[in-house]
């Protein structure tokens, strides 16, 4: 049977309602939480399926891949939400680089983000180019796509804002694609994770983690200035493993002793996973709060990739 679940199965029954087993509460924006099977949520039918029967690889290949590591995943995980001490051998934190990194990349968010990256560029370069008046005009020339430099001009400064003013969407399917953007991402991020300072979080006991349909979290620096960047390299990262304990990858601490989180941090860390969710939040309670910061965020504000957030990308096609 293949592996529908973009969140595993044995991840989400770290967060079942107690004396539950199997359920979870689930978040969707606009509606009431509801416990539900973990079986019937995070899911989607073929969702690591290759599409194209042209390539070179079995079209379970994905899915058969990402099986195999959470198989060898698990028990590491498992071990995490009772020892007393964070101790990995190096192989044990590759597994779970890998685990992670390839977790973070391969749910509906991440590869429906990998698309937008993938047209924010598009027009990144569309407006890099209407910049650039000496290459603009020689591609107008070139292929003859104005009858005047009047008319040249006019669509020079519509795409100088190509947010605004051009569309720009992915013909046929896309699945491949996105799965392809995806796996390569899931490689960069388990090199990433393994370079980092490893701490093992424990939560306050009137407070507990919750967890989304896309778990992996960048953390805001702290003090946070808007226009910051922030990703995966240069900032912390969270990955909440049950409603106790999360792992922290971290640039600056580290150690083996288990992290006691402070009330105020562990409240900002809560609300910024929550802001993380695609589509739904996972807990092992019910609570008004977790609803109703979910329901202020606007459905697909994760994914979006504004081009000013990108380099300039003409100058590198000119290398």
């Amino acid at each position: 049977m293949p592996n529908d679940h973009f969140i595993p199965r044995f991840y989400l029954k770290n967060f079942e309602i107690p004396g539950r087993p199997a359920w979870i509460y689930s978040y969707k924006r606009g509606h009431k939480p509801v416990p539900l099977a973990i079986r019937s949520v995070a899911s989607a039918t073929d969702f690591y399926t290759l599409k194209t029967p042209q390539i070179d690889v079995p079209q379970n290949a994905p899915d058969e891949f990402l099986k195999r590591l959470e198989s060898v995943a698990a028990p590491i995980v498992k071990k995490l939400l009772s020892a007393a001490r964070l101790e990995l051998s190096y192989g044990e934190a590759m597994i779970l680089s890998m685990f992670v990194g390839f977790l973070a990349a391969r749910t509906p968010m991440a590869r429906q983000k990998a698309l937008n990256v993938h047209l924010a560029m598009r027009m990144r370069l569309v407006k890099d180019l209407a910049e650039n008046r000496d290459e603009y005009e020689k591609l107008v020339s070139k292929l003859n796509l104005a009858k005047t430099p009047e008319e040249a001009e006019l669509a020079r400064q519509g795409l100088l804002d190509p947010e605004k003013n051009l569309m720009m969407s992915f013909e046929g399917d896309v699945d491949d694609f996105s799965l392809q953007k995806s796996f390569k991402t899931g490689e960069l991020l388990t090199e990433i994770l393994l370079g980092k300072k490893w701490v093992l979080v424990e939560a306050r006991a009137e407070q507990k983690f919750v967890t989304s349909d896309n778990p992996f979290v960048t953390l805001a620096p702290e003090p946070y200035t808007p226009g910051m960047d922030v990703n995966a390299i240069n900032a912390e990262c969270l990955f909440p493993i049950s409603p106790q304990r999360a792992l922290l990858f971290s640039n600056k601490i580290g150690g083996n002793s288990i992290y006691k989180v402070g009330k105020d941090r562990m409240s900002s860390w809560i609300w910024q996973i929550i802001s993380f969710g695609f589509e739904t939040v996972f807990a092992s309670f019910s609570s008004d709060y977790v609803k109703r910061e979910f329901d202020q965020i606007p459905a697909g504000e994760i994914t979006k990739v504004p081009i000013s957030s990108l380099p300039p990308v003409l100058p590198l096609m000119e290398r």
